[in-house]
Formats: structure tokens, sequence, C-alpha cells
């Protein structure tokens, strides 16, 4: 399951490379014509949840931000990379914990630094998940080299299996149950 992928033209790749679901962040996507396919929406700041997006993460920018994301039911978690994995603090964590929000890792952004603490937060319950968010063919990360590059990072591969397809697929029957 790829949770993040920018571009409708990148599905038929991310096939090859193993992936059967996908969650697709486009206005161009003509959800008919795939199968296996979800809508989703990254609000960035500030931004408001637009009413016909089934899967809706934000990026805060800000701490503020992040309590108000963490308490909104319509959210479904926050994107995290270099420019604000600083925001979530122990206690933070334990809000997103406690609303069972998703902590998405854009890989394409994120430091060596922001995965392992990623992982970090993953030992401590929570809903981690690991997406590529690729706009480019260049950016994809197949399924194996996604295990392989966490379990470098000094991940365990029970909980590695659990962040690359467990929780990705419990996110996709999520929404899939509330459409």
């Amino acid at each position: 399951m790829e949770t993040c992928i920018q571009d409708p033209k990148l599905i038929e790749i991310s096939s090859r490379l193993g992936f059967q679901g996908y969650i697709v962040e486009s206005r161009k996507l003509d959800e008919a014509r795939w199968q296996g396919v979800k809508k989703r929406l990254t609000l960035v700041g500030d931004s408001q949840v637009s009413p016909n997006t089934p899967i809706v993460f934000s990026k805060p920018l800000s701490r503020a931000q992040l309590v108000k994301v963490l308490n909104d039911i319509k959210i479904h978690g926050i994107s995290l990379d270099n420019d604000n994995f600083y925001l979530l603090k122990k206690n933070l964590l334990n809000l997103a914990k406690s609303k069972g929000k998703y902590i998405e890792i854009r890989l394409n952004s994120s430091s060596s630094s922001v995965i392992r603490r990623a992982i970090e937060w993953g030992y401590k319950g929570a809903k981690v998940i690991f997406s590529s968010c690729a706009s480019r063919k260049s950016e994809l990360w197949a399924p194996l080299s996604l295990v392989n590059y966490l379990a470098f990072h000094g991940a365990d591969m029970k909980d590695v299996i659990t962040w690359v397809y467990t929780y990705p697929l419990e996110l996709f029957k999520l929404v899939s149950d509330n459409s």
C-alpha cells in the first residue's frame, strides 16, 4: 500500500514495484478508472478541510497548529519531514496516540535523524507510516527497499512490517468503510 502518490501516472509503475493499493493526492485523479485507489489531501499550515476528501492529512508548521490538528476528528494524521518533525514532543506524541492519528513520514524530504526519531515513536506505540509522496518515478520506493531502509536504520523487522504494510492497509480500510 502506497500512502501518498502525487501523480496518478505513477500508479501503473507502483503496481510493478509490488503495491496493490494507492492513496493519491491529485486533482486529476479519476477514481472510477483505477481499482484500489483512494484520494487524499494534505493541508499545510492553517488550511481548512475540504468536504469531499476521504483521507486528510495535515502538515502543521507550528505547535499551535499541531495541537489543533491532533484534536480535529476530520483529519486522519499528520505529515512530518525535516521541516516540522521537531514539533512532535512527548506530550503531543501521547495526544496523537490517544486520538488514533497516523504519523506519516515523508521519505523524500526526511533525513536519517527524522527516520530514527520516527522509529522511536513507533516503538512507543504511535501509528507511524512511511510514504514516498512521489511526484516523479525516481521518488518511488519499492516495499522491499523501504523495509531494508528501515532495518538499516535499526528498526525491528516485526515493527517494520507493521509500519510498511499493516498501518497503511488499516488507513485504507478505515476510509473504505466510511465511504
